[in-house]
């Protein structure tokens, strides 16, 4: 079973090391669901089924999209954005993965954006959370678990 602490030292790992941030995981906070704009979201799929949703404010998702991309944070296209959000999901998504099962299966990224964003997956129930603290605000990863759908 994963924890909080493994989801949020899981994501302060892959984003230290692949972006360079200094994170901190933020035991108790009220998030602004205004300023969490844009999510990304991977499914797992196999002996244990869920998904993993990445959300943050924009200035996290350009800070990402500029060290990922080498571009203006300022300037990028949404989609350079979308990217961005797309491959930190998927990362931290699949390092999750690696702690439940060798034959699980992770889908392709999902992006979502808006403000007030509120990301659901059928049949899923939110397991564990992280907030973590980057250079450029708060970002949520988020463990769903699907449940087994029983006909009646």
């Amino acid at each position: 079973m994963i924890t909080t602490e493994s989801i949020g030292g899981i994501a302060e790992r892959v984003l230290t090391t692949f972006m360079g941030w200094e994170m901190q995981i933020v035991e108790s906070v009220e998030l602004d669901p205004t300023n969490m704009t844009i999510a990304g979201s991977v499914q797992i799929d196999g002996p244990w089924s869920g998904a993993v949703v990445l959300n943050c404010s924009e200035p996290v998702a350009r800070h990402a999209a500029a060290q990922i991309g080498s571009v203006d944070p300022v300037t990028e296209h949404h989609h350079t954005v979308d990217d961005a959000v797309s491959e930190l999901a998927n990362m931290i998504a699949g390092n999750l993965k690696a702690s439940l099962s060798e034959t699980s299966s992770l889908s392709l990224p999902t992006i979502a954006t808006g403000s007030n964003l509120c990301v659901r997956i059928a049949d899923s129930i939110t397991i564990d959370q992280a907030v973590l603290q980057c250079p450029k605000g708060l970002l949520t990863v988020t463990l769903l678990e699907r449940r087994a759908v029983v006909d009646v």
